[in-house]
């Protein structure tokens, strides 16, 4: 194959990347404003300006187009989450700055928000939730944050009272909030998507923060928290 074979072969590839890209971006505003039942095939290829035939040489089906559109924010999410975690900061700042995340995301990507949450088609829940990976992510979340607040009781940071089942609660109060933020955003439409997230989290640090804390933090508490699974997500979402 000569130069001009190699040349024109890239600029198909681009073509084809590109217009696989937009295909996402079209269909995932569709799925959070109409739901996967009512979003029609059709009125996505004729925004995105393809022949049906197109857009069936990307995705097999709706189904197929659903779920890549699905694990696209999912890796968008974990590159987020990495920026957080391989700073090299305390645990209460670490702690603060996760909370902030978690609320923007569900702010940023309601589809995933509701995908999470059931809202929605059970069977599309049942699938996600089956998939294998999903008791580990958890599972590691969790002992995220339990680090973090024992960290955080030893730096200072926290209540030295503070009770080991507080790392429940924040999680548990966090998947209340996202459950319902939109209704939050409604009954308080005035205040700004980052001033709610921020009035949120603040009443949830000040719940847990030592009244007197130290003047400084003793340096070995300032270090990244990256798990080896969230590393190995990581890695793989910025890869996509």
């Amino acid at each position: 194959m000569d130069i001009n074979s190699h040349i024109v072969e890239g600029r198909v590839q681009d073509s084809r990347e590109m217009r696989e890209k937009r295909i996402l971006e079209v269909a995932k505003n569709h799925f959070a404003k109409y739901g996967y039942k009512r979003t029609v095939i059709d009125d996505i290829v004729r925004e995105v300006g393809i022949a049906k035939g197109t857009f069936y040489l990307h995705f097999g089906s709706k189904e197929d187009l659903f779920f890549r559109v699905f694990e696209e924010m999912r890796a968008t999410v974990w590159v987020r989450w990495g920026e957080i975690l391989s700073k090299p900061i305390s645990p209460g700042v670490m702690l603060r700055e996760s909370l902030c995340l978690s609320l923007k995301i569900v702010a940023d990507e309601p589809l995933l928000n509701d995908v999470m949450n059931n809202r929605g088609e059970d069977w599309i829940y049942t699938r996600v939730m089956s998939q294998p990976g999903w008791a580990e992510e958890a599972a590691d979340s969790q002992n995220l944050v339990n680090r973090l607040l024992m960290e955080g009781i030893e730096s200072g940071e926290f209540r030295p009272d503070l009770d080991p089942t507080a790392s429940f609660l924040l999680m548990g109060g966090l998947k209340i909030i996202a459950a319902n933020f939109e209704v939050l955003r409604l009954m308080a439409p005035k205040i700004t998507q980052d001033k709610l997230v921020e009035i949120f989290v603040d009443t949830a640090m000040r719940s847990i923060a030592n009244p007197n804390p130290p003047d400084q933090i003793d340096p070995k508490f300032i270090h990244p928290r990256v798990s080896a699974y969230a590393q190995a997500k990581i890695d793989k979402a910025k890869m996509k």
